[in-house]
C-alpha cells in the first residue's frame, strides 16, 4: 500500500469547478414532459497536471513537456418529468465523451443519470425515494496518474417525514453511496459509506423551522489493507449531532444555521479516532429582481490516508453574485478561500522513532467570472474564466491554475 502524504477527501474532477453536465445545469422542467438536450463545452486548462511553477511534467512522470490541454466535451442528455396527481418523477441521463487534444490517454466515456420520486400521501406523509450515478475522472490535484482512472458513484437516498400538525415535523432518511475506481492501484479507495438520520423539526413562530438531528454513519473501504508499521484503515463509525434553522430576515435576506458535533472512531485503528465541532452559516441576500448573492462560512473534519496525521480542520468561506442584465444575459462572479490544517499523531512506529508531524496547512483559493446568454430559446452559451491557486508549506504541494471554458447547449422538446 503507497502511503499517502496528501488528504484523498480532497480529490475533485477537474471540470467539475467550471460547469455542470447538461442533465444538471437545467432545472427540471415545471409541467410533464420530456426534453434532449445536445452540447458541447471547450476547456483549456492551463495547468492540467497541478504541478508547483517550474515543474516540468516529464519529472513528474507524464508523458509531455506540455503542462496545458485543451479538452473537448461533448455530451448529450435526457430529461423527463412525470406528475400523477400529488406524486412527481424525475428522470435524468447524460453521456459525455471527455477528449484531450494532447494526452488522449486520458480520454474517457461518463454516464450519469438520476431518478427521483417525490411522493405525497394525504396532509401529513411526504418523502421521496432516489437513485443516481456520477462519473468523472479524477483530479490531478492531489493524485499523480499516467492512465485516466475513473470514478463511479453510485448513491441510493430514501426519506419520510411525518407532520402531525402544521408546524410539526419528525423526519427520517438513509443514504447509501457507493465509490468505484476503474485503475487497480486506486481500487484501494473503493468505498460503501451509509447515513441513517432522524430528525425533528418545529415552527418557532418567527418564521422558521428549527431541526434538531442526529445522523449515525459506517464506512467501509473494503479493498483497504492494513500496513502493520504505520495503520491506515479508512473504515469508519461516526456519530453526529447538530442544530439547524432558516430564518427569513424580510422579503429581500434569508439566513441558515448549522452547527454540531462529529465523532469518529476507527474500529481497526483506534489510535486514528478524532471528533469535534462543525458547523455552517449562510447567507441569501435579493435586494433586487435583478441582483442576488449568497455568502456562507462553514468548518468541518475529514479523515485523511496519511501515515503521520489522522484528519483535517477545513475552514471555507464563500461568496457569489448574480446579475441578470436582461432576459437573455447573466453574469456571476464566485469566488471561496479554504484553510486546511493537519491534525493528530496516529502514534505508529515511524511517529514514535521520528516524531510527531510538523505542522502542515493548505490553503485554497478560487475565483470564477462567467457570462451566461440565452440566444434563442433553445440555444444557450456560456463563457467562464476561473482561477484556482493551493499554497502549502509541503514540498511539491503548492499549484496555480487557469482554467477557461466555453460551452453550447442545444434544447430538444420539450413534449407533452
Amino acid at each position: 500500500m503507497r502511503l499517502a502524504k496528501r488528504p484523498a477527501a480532497l480529490i475533485t474532477a477537474s471540470l467539475a469547478a467550471l460547469a455542470t453536465s447538461p442533465a444538471s445545469a437545467q432545472a427540471p422542467p415545471e409541467r410533464p414532459g420530456f426534453s434532449l438536450t445536445a452540447g458541447t463545452q471547450l476547456v483549456h486548462d492551463n495547468n492540467l497536471f497541478r504541478l508547483a511553477d517550474g515543474v516540468d511534467p516529464r519529472q513528474a512522470g507524464y508523458a509531455t513537456n506540455e503542462r496545458g490541454d485543451t479538452i473537448a466535451v461533448p455530451s448529450a442528455a435526457f430529461e423527463a418529468n412525470l406528475l400523477r396527481g400529488r406524486q412527481r418523477v424525475d428522470l435524468r441521463a447524460n453521456l459525455s465523451r471527455e477528449i484531450l487534444l494532447r494526452n488522449s490517454q486520458f480520454d474517457l466515456t461518463d454516464l450519469s443519470y438520476q431518478g427521483l420520486w417525490q411522493w405525497q400521501l394525504g396532509n401529513e406523509w411526504s418523502g421521496e425515494l432516489a437513485d443516481s450515478q456520477q462519473q468523472q475522472r479524477t483530479s490531478f490535484a492531489d493524485t499523480q496518474l499516467t492512465q485516466a482512472n475513473r470514478q463511479t458513484t453510485r448513491e441510493r437516498k430514501a426519506r419520510a417525514d411525518y407532520r402531525p400538525r402544521p408546524d410539526r415535523r419528525l423526519g427520517v432518511s438513509y443514504d447509501e453511496s457507493l465509490g468505484s475506481n476503474s485503475l487497480g492501484p486506486r481500487q484501494i479507495n473503493d468505498f460503501r459509506i451509509t447515513v441513517a438520520r432522524a430528525e425533528l423539526g418545529f415552527d418557532s413562530g418567527l418564521g422558521s423551522e428549527i431541526v434538531a438531528a442526529a445522523s449515525s454513519t459506517r464506512g467501509e473501504y473494503p479493498n483497504r489493507q492494513i500496513f502493520v508499521l504505520a495503520p491506515v484503515d479508512n473504515s469508519y463509525r461516526q456519530a453526529q449531532f447538530d442544530l439547524s434553522t432558516r430564518y427569513a430576515a424580510g422579503a429581500k435576506t434569508q439566513l441558515e444555521l448549522r452547527i454540531g458535533y462529529a465523532k469518529r472512531r476507527y474500529p481497526q485503528v483506534s489510535q486514528r479516532n478524532f471528533g469535534g465541532l462543525v458547523g455552517d452559516l449562510g447567507l441569501a441576500w435579493e435586494p433586487t429582481a435583478k441582483l442576488s448573492g449568497h455568502l456562507r462560512v462553514s468548518r468541518d473534519l475529514n479523515g485523511v490516508d496519511d501515515y503521520d496525521r489522522i484528519y483535517t480542520v477545513s475552514t471555507k468561506t464563500s461568496a457569489g453574485l448574480t446579475y441578470q442584465a436582461s432576459a437573455k444575459v447573466e453574469l456571476d462572479v464566485d469566488g471561496s478561500a479554504s484553510r486546511v490544517r493537519f491534525q493528530g499523531d496516529p502514534q505508529n512506529f515511524f511517529t514514535f522513532f521520528r516524531g510527531p508531524a510538523g505542522y502542515r496547512e493548505d490553503r485554497y483559493d478560487r475565483l470564477k467570472f462567467s457570462l451566461s446568454w440565452l440566444s434563442t430559446e433553445r440555444l444557450s452559451v456560456q463563457l467562464a474564466q476561473t482561477l484556482e491557486t493551493r499554497q502549502s508549506n509541503f514540498a511539491g504541494a503548492q499549484y496555480r491554475d487557469w482554467t477557461t471554458l466555453m460551452s453550447l447547449q442545444y434544447l430538444i422538446g420539450p413534449w407533452d
